[in-house]
């Protein structure tokens, strides 16, 4: 089964957890455990004390490397969050050589990066899953 990491604002937490079954349906395993977290979607940083803080960050970047993609779900350039974790793993998604699928439009020049595709929606991304399992293997 693929493994995928769901990179997204955190206010979006219960939205993006609630697209896993879907994923799960296409044989795709959601191992972003950060959608298992209950902390109020919209906290501050400072609400938390250092080393819960460390460990959460540990905690991400261990999902980031044990996925085979990461899926980046974009949010409008004009309506940026004022916390932009999502764009640190992107980056270290792309420095550790995963797959990565922007769902949205493309934020920052690095979505522009080659091997980086795109998807306006998460149904067009479902549906290219649809399209993957239907070709032959090689």
């Amino acid at each position: 089964m693929r493994q995928v990491y769901l990179a997204g604002q955190y206010a979006r937490r219960d939205e993006l957890r609630a697209l896993a079954p879907q994923l799960a349906a296409k044989g795709v395993q959601v191992n972003s455990r950060w959608l298992l977290e209950d902390a109020p979607l919209h906290h501050s940083l400072e609400d938390f004390e250092t080393e819960w803080k460390r460990l959460t960050a540990l905690k991400d970047y261990w999902d980031i490397q044990r996925a085979d993609t990461m899926i980046f779900f974009a949010e409008s350039p004009e309506q940026q969050p004022r916390r932009g974790g999502r764009h640190v793993e992107f980056g270290m998604a792309l420095a550790l050589g995963k797959k990565v699928v922007v769902v949205g439009g493309r934020e920052n020049i690095f979505h522009f990066m080659p091997g980086v595709r795109h998807f306006e929606t998460f149904s067009q991304l479902l549906g290219s899953l649809d399209a993957a399992a239907k070709e032959p293997a090689d």
